[in-house]
């Protein structure tokens, strides 16, 4: 791998063995879009992304290109996402209660694998150009 163009974003903040690595010549971008972008037209090697905001931001600005690029089989690095309310809200606790037990619930009847899948598809990382 030494050597190749990882288009990354600018103010993103990639794991310290991505940083420190000597295997990738980095190019930063302003956002997303560009990087794929770059991916398709052969001029960066691989872009790293989270696989669900990637698709969205291509299925939104050009669905199109979603057939020209695959996901790797493996993730780089896996992160937990939390959702938050402000403890100066009365609310706070009822509506992280409520948050969660509506998501322990269409986790059970399949409905978030339903709004997973129609986002993820077949749930890889973005990678190379196919």
């Amino acid at each position: 791998m030494f050597g190749e163009k990882a288009g990354t974003v600018r103010a993103y903040s990639y794991n310290d063995e991505f940083q420190a690595s000597k295997d990738f010549i980095r190019e930063d971008v302003a956002d997303v879009m560009t990087n794929i972008k770059k991916l398709v037209a052969k001029r960066v090697d691989l872009t790293l992304e989270d696989e669900i905001v990637a698709k969205a931001i291509i299925t939104k600005a050009d669905p199109s290109m979603l057939h020209k690029i695959r996901f790797t089989e493996n993730s780089i690095t896996s992160n937990n996402l939390y959702i938050s309310s402000g403890i100066a809200n009365p609310r706070h606790k009822e509506l992280i209660e409520a948050f969660n037990k509506g998501l322990a619930e269409i986790k059970a009847n399949g409905e978030f694998a339903k709004i997973f899948d129609s986002y993820v598809g077949d749930k890889k990382q973005i990678s190379k150009i196919e």
